[in-house]
């Protein structure tokens, strides 16, 4: 009971148990803290106008007999239908903004009737990667919530274009080009993006798409150049509850399939995937809006939780976000979520999985030459419990609408390669693609590195930059699209040399063979200018048997080297000598 004039306000961290009934003339304030309805003797009710503003931020509902709300009420924080029956009488809104957007916590109750859903939308023209978290009403559509049905609200909706304009439900521009897509993978490892036909089909919840976001309903969709401004997006309905099987994920080994968060909270992909069946359990991968120009993959470790590109990406997949998964050998793929994936909690407590002390990591980043935007990324984790070959540690990369880095093996990029502690003469292509600019710039963070360290080889200049342990390497460099060395996919290298101060001498030191492991029955021997004259080299096995053997003349430039034989997967031992000094190189042949 708050009698006139009389206020409660809820503060900081603080909460306040109900048990009875709510009676006020006074105000009752619980913009913060946590409001909890915990009735023993019969069902509560929230009567309308309740509290100051109709807006609260955490609400429970813990009452076997039920809670009902009776008036309109907007809710920031969280929603944590613990027991009983909460009635929502169609009335709350859970809000979204720039700084919060409200979630429910793992259902172990019931909710009953529909609410309204908000996502806020930062201004920046780009794709989202979007699924709805609620099953609209019978008659809901994604022009009925997106679209604001048609209705040009500031601050509002989006415009959704596409063929047939409002005939199919879209928004009429210039040209009428699809702005919402849906993904269908075909049961292949890419698949292809579909246009969706309308907007006047329902929208429901975990379906995802790919959402061209412009700004609000006011955008002038006839300019491209209309700048784009902040939007919400709202959808009403009912709340997806208890387990949600994904269904047609992609069969083909190595595909993708987009998968939709079904819940209005963030999901632990690392939970998530570990019940997977046939999924890569340790990676998935989220399109950024805020990278490059206008967006880019960032592919997510979910067991260190760190990500290629530098994103703000997590292994928490948010609310309303959509997402790849991708398919791996062995049983049919399956992906169920379940209320206890949900996250909602602000602090996340890591594991540790792996022993620091035998860990290293390079981490690229490239920026362009203002730096003013993170064009892509990738990372390769050394560990000396992992191996070269490609398996279900390493992740295939997406490709960008804009630049694309990642790291060469098999023939195939990947934005994040788990690989075994790199060796001395270890060589590491680097593909590049799409350029559409002229000055760039790497930001490389190497960590770890002891026994060798790291460079980045720069074929079409013909230098190396040491790539720091421990520290952050800033590399610039300009392209020029006439000059084909300088703008060639595999232009860069990650090259191993072994450490200074160690057992090895100048002369092994200056010296690369790449690529290793080797592929294609050739590779290179790259001399540095201080070696001049006659190089003697002679390969052989393990068992000692040569199977190569020639005197080359150093020249400052690489040397290819093609043994007449066809050369058996294994491990070979490569001798190069000038004569006076003879080092030995370990090569892998897949």
């Amino acid at each position: 009971n708050i009698a006139q004039g009389a206020s409660v306000t809820i503060s900081g961290a603080g909460s306040l148990d109900i048990a009875g009934n709510i009676q006020k003339t006074g105000s009752f304030d619980a913009v913060d803290g946590t409001v909890r309805m915990v009735g023993t003797t019969g069902a509560q009710a929230i009567p309308a106008n309740t509290f100051a503003t109709n807006y609260i931020k955490n609400l429970t509902i813990n009452n076997a007999s039920g809670v009902v709300l009776s008036g309109v009420l907007n809710l920031t924080g969280i929603l944590n239908p613990a027991a009983g029956t909460f009635t929502t009488g169609n009335q709350l809104t859970l809000k979204s903004n720039v700084a919060t957007t409200a979630v429910i916590a793992p259902v172990t109750g019931t909710v009953s009737g529909e609410m309204t859903i908000e996502r806020y939308v930062p201004a920046r023209r780009a794709y989202r990667f979007i699924s709805s978290s609620i099953d609209a009403t019978v008659t809901g559509t994604i022009r009925s919530n997106w679209q604001e049905n048609g209705v040009d609200a500031p601050g509002w909706g989006t415009d959704i274009t596409g063929a047939g304009a409002e005939d199919n439900g879209f928004d009429a521009s210039g040209s009428n080009n699809p702005s919402l897509f849906t993904h269908n993978h075909n049961n292949s490892t890419s698949g292809t993006w579909t246009a969706v036909g309308s907007t006047k089909t329902r929208l429901l919840a975990g379906v995802a798409y790919r959402l061209m976001v412009r700004g609000d309903r006011t955008v002038d969709q006839h300019l491209n150049a209309s700048p784009a401004s902040v939007t919400t997006l709202r959808a009403h309905g009912t709340i997806k509850t208890g387990n949600v099987s994904v269904a047609g994920l992609n069969t083909a080994v190595g595909g993708f399939t987009l998968v939709g968060n079904p819940y209005q909270a963030a999901v632990n992909m690392q939970t998530a995937l570990a019940a997977s069946a046939g999924l890569n359990k340790q990676f998935y991968y989220v399109w950024d809006p805020t990278l490059n120009t206008r967006g880019a993959y960032a592919t997510v470790n979910v067991d260190n939780n760190t990500n290629t590109s530098g994103s703000a990406a997590t292994r928490l997949a948010q609310p309303n976000q959509a997402f790849f998964v991708r398919t791996v050998a062995g049983a049919a793929p399956a992906l169920t979520f379940t209320e206890s994936q949900k996250d909602v909690t602000s602090v996340q407590t890591q594991s540790v999985y792996r022993n620091a002390a035998n860990n290293a990591s390079l981490k690229f980043m490239l920026y362009d030459a203002q730096q003013t935007n993170t064009l892509d990324g990738f990372v390769i984790d050394f560990n000396e419990n992992f191996n070269n070959a490609i398996d279900d540690s390493d992740a295939l990369k997406p490709v960008n609408q804009d630049e694309n880095i990642g790291l060469m093996n098999d023939g195939k990029v990947y934005s994040y390669e788990s690989r075994n502690l790199p060796v001395a003469s270890e060589v590491l292509p680097i593909s590049h693609t799409q350029y559409r600019g002229t000055e760039y710039l790497y930001k490389v963070q190497a960590t770890g590195l002891t026994a060798v360290s790291a460079y980045l080889l720069d074929k079409h200049t013909n230098t190396k930059t040491l790539l720091a342990n421990g520290q952050e390497t800033s590399i610039a460099f300009s392209v020029n699209s006439s000059v084909a060395t300088s703008s060639v996919a595999n232009r860069f290298d990650v090259v191993f040399e072994t450490t200074l101060g160690t057992d090895e001498n100048a002369f092994a030191n200056g010296i690369q063979v790449y690529p290793n492991p080797i592929t294609a029955n050739q590779f290179f021997v790259a001399l540095p200018t201080a070696i001049e004259g006659n190089v003697t080299l002679k390969m052989a096995n393990l068992l000692g048997q040569e199977v190569y053997a020639a005197t080359v003349t150093a020249t400052g430039s690489a040397i290819l080297v093609q043994p007449s034989k066809t050369l058996q997967s294994g491990v070979y031992l490569l001798s190069i000598s000038n004569g006076k000094e003879t080092t030995t190189k370990k090569l892998i042949v897949k």
